[in-house]
């Protein structure tokens, strides 16, 4: 690491493809993390905590799907849901023909849909139920974000993501000195609350999607390389050997 006094003109210019790689990397392992977590102790958390909700849902789900002769089966979390491929098969034992009994099939799922939406019970009972499925996801976005956008680059003096080890570079302010715990605080801060859970909570994945584009547009054409966040905190990356301590 070097000080400031030594290079004052070096160029602020860094690699679109380095900048790419770590985008890449840092994105991968959060996701992979949030995922992961979400699919393995999410999925018993969730139906442990919305037991009485999913229990509730199922009772109404039943009594629908009994009144209009529908077979159903137990989906994710225990939700019961209509099995759509065995009523095909019934109505083609019945002499329907195939493409007609697929066509029937779907239009249940979206009558028997109708119906239970329009329990005042069950909406009450699957809105506790997805804000316990909410909560559950964002523990776990959180908890992977913490892990690689705050607790690694704390622990190192360069404040590098898995992605800035790489490719050896350093998170530095507008004069090209490292940034401090404050600021990685910050940048941990938008990207999490701003960046991830305020656009999953408006949009959803497609969302996180068409925002991880438009900072893969921004890092293209900026010399700087800057995705959201960093325009934000006027912070960005560079190769190591250019940033200054002091």
């Amino acid at each position: 690491m070097i000080k400031r006094s030594l290079y004052e003109n070096l160029s602020d210019k860094f690699s679109v493809w380095k900048r790419f790689l770590i985008f890449l990397i840092d994105g991968i392992t959060t996701v992979g993390i949030t995922l992961t977590l979400f699919l393995t102790i999410c999925n018993y958390s969730i139906s442990a905590l919305a037991k009485t909700q999913i229990n509730n849902i199922n009772v109404i789900m039943q009594e629908v799907c009994s009144e209009k002769s529908v077979p159903y089966k137990e989906g994710r979390y225990g939700l019961y849901r209509v099995d759509t491929d065995k009523y095909i098969q019934l109505l083609e034992e019945s002499g329907m023909a195939g493409d007609k009994a697929v066509e029937e099939g779907y239009n249940i799922v979206e009558k028997i849909d109708d119906l239970v939406v329009a329990n005042k019970n069950y909406k009450d009972n699957y809105h506790k139920f997805r804000q316990i499925y909410l909560v559950n996801f964002i523990a776990c976005l959180s908890i992977s974000t913490i892990i690689f956008q705050l607790v690694i680059p704390l622990t190192n003096k360069n404040r590098r993501t898995l992605g800035m080890m790489t490719c050896r570079a350093s998170l530095v302010d507008a004069e090209n000195i490292i940034v401090d715990n404050k600021m990685a605080f910050f940048r941990f801060g938008v990207i999490l609350i701003l960046e991830l859970v305020t656009v999953y909570l408006i949009i959803g994945w497609l969302g996180i999607i068409f925002e991880a584009f438009i900072s893969i547009f921004i890092i293209s054409i900026t010399n700087r390389r800057l995705t959201i966040h960093d325009a934000l905190l006027r912070t960005k990356i560079i190769d190591s050997s250019k940033a200054f301590t002091e």
